[in-house]
């Protein structure tokens, strides 16, 4: 596990910051951690899935190159 040090969430928007956490994980993901306002649907996707996924769906700017990261290593 490593958490990366914090960075802004929204550069010139805000002064808030987050810290990504670097994890191996297992298990079923539940639901009811999200707020009434979020559209985040989480789940284990493989690299052939998530190829698919960065022509087709829609990603915020840091989820899409961890994603493309991911596929192309």
């Amino acid at each position: 596990m490593q958490i990366l040090p914090p960075s802004y969430s929204a550069v010139a928007i805000s002064d808030v910051k987050t810290n990504i956490a670097i994890v191996e994980a297992e298990g079923a993901i539940t639901g009811g951690h999200t707020s009434a306002n979020e559209q985040i649907q989480a789940a284990f996707y493989t690299k052939t899935q998530l190829r698919e996924m960065l022509q087709t769906e829609e990603f915020s700017s840091r989820s899409q190159l961890a994603a493309y990261f991911f596929v192309n290593k």
